[in-house]
């Protein structure tokens, strides 16, 4: 499920965009006694991992795109912290180091 939400305190509608899947974040070897959650990165920072193609990749190019086409960020989290990704606090935030800082 992607939602888009707003903070009227910031940046508008078109600049956040989420992803709120039933994982609380992006994982770095999945499934594995290494894995690791990623809690901020750069669109090409996650183009250059491998996502299932039936689990999170679909998320990830999403979250990609929207970062690269509007300069704001995406972030992809449980919907239970949706108040928590929109600080940063939570998921996996995908934005440029310009763009949007979480607070």
């Amino acid at each position: 499920m992607t939602q888009t939400a707003v903070n009227p305190k910031s940046e508008p509608q078109e600049k956040r965009r989420f992803a709120l899947p039933s994982a609380y974040a992006v994982y770095e070897n999945w499934g594995s006694p290494d894995q690791q959650a990623i809690r901020t990165a750069t669109p090409d920072r996650l183009s250059s991992e491998e996502f299932a193609a039936g689990s999170m990749g679909p998320k990830v190019h999403a979250a990609c795109w929207f970062a690269e086409q509007t300069g704001g960020f995406a972030a992809i989290g449980s919907i239970h912290d949706t108040q928590a990704l929109l600080r940063g606090q939570a998921g996996t935030r995908v934005a440029f180091p310009t763009a949007v800082r979480a607070g």
